[in-house]
């Protein structure tokens, strides 16, 4: 996936019923038992929210995104980080890293990590290593 989401999951999470209640973009929601795959089913429920459609290679992009997203809806995100059901929330960034045999890094500003943890909301990069540019 590329971009930026807010992944929110829980055991016993109910996602549909939660994303229903929430004022943010949803980009899908499943219950626990859901298909994820063919052959998988999902071992918990959960929504993902869409954060920024920046790709991997526009990290600062998904930054400035994530802090506009936290900011605009801080007020529906307050009340998740006390509820019983809710075992993660986290912001996934995508991140292509060419291979290049370079030193590649990224620096999360303190704003974002304030933020995020004053919501109770994790930090993850998912990294894809691409072709270099």
């Amino acid at each position: 996936m590329s971009g930026c989401y807010l992944r929110i999951s829980g055991k016993d999470l109910d996602g549909p019923a939660l994303a229903a209640t929430l004022p943010v973009p949803i980009d899908g929601s499943w219950r626990r038992g859901d298909p994820r795959s063919a052959n998988r089913q999902h071992r918990s429920g959960g929504l993902r929210c869409w954060v920024s459609a920046k790709d991997g290679s526009h990290m600062p992009g998904q930054i400035e995104d994530a802090l506009a997203f936290l900011s605009k809806y801080r007020d529906a995100l307050v009340p998740l980080a006390s509820r019983g059901d809710i075992d993660t929330m986290l912001l996934d960034f995508s991140w292509d890293v060419p291979v290049n045999g370079n030193v590649q890094w990224n620096r999360w500003p303190p704003a974002l990590c304030k933020l995020s943890g004053e919501l109770g909301i994790a930090i993850e990069a998912t990294v894809y290593v691409v072709e270099a540019r």
